[in-house]
């Protein structure tokens, strides 16, 4: 006894063409797109940690700045207090006429 089968449509055993022509798979382009994502997520890391360093050292700075000016601020407030205390009529036991 035969069995007879229909032939198989061609278009189920072609391989896939690519546009320039050439027989390719789709898990080159895959690994393309892997290799580009991850190219594309190291760049983004690493601008965020130039960013995180920029930004601690930004606050280190304004540290810096601001005990400065509070010793700034510090040493002008005591002068004006000295020459205020000097300025001071000396004070006597003696009566004033």
């Amino acid at each position: 006894m035969k069995i007879y089968l229909q032939p198989a449509p061609m278009r189920l055993f072609t391989t896939r063409v690519k546009r320039n022509g050439r027989p390719g798979s789709r898990r080159t382009e895959q690994g393309l797109a892997v290799i580009t994502v991850m190219t594309v997520l190291a760049i983004v890391l690493i601008c965020l940690a130039g960013n995180i360093r920029m930004l601690y050292s930004l606050e280190r700075e304004l540290k810096l700045v601001q005990q400065q000016q509070i010793r700034r601020l510090q040493i002008a407030t005591s002068a004006v207090k000295l020459s205020y205390t000097n300025n001071l009529p000396a004070q006597t036991n003696s009566p004033s006429k």
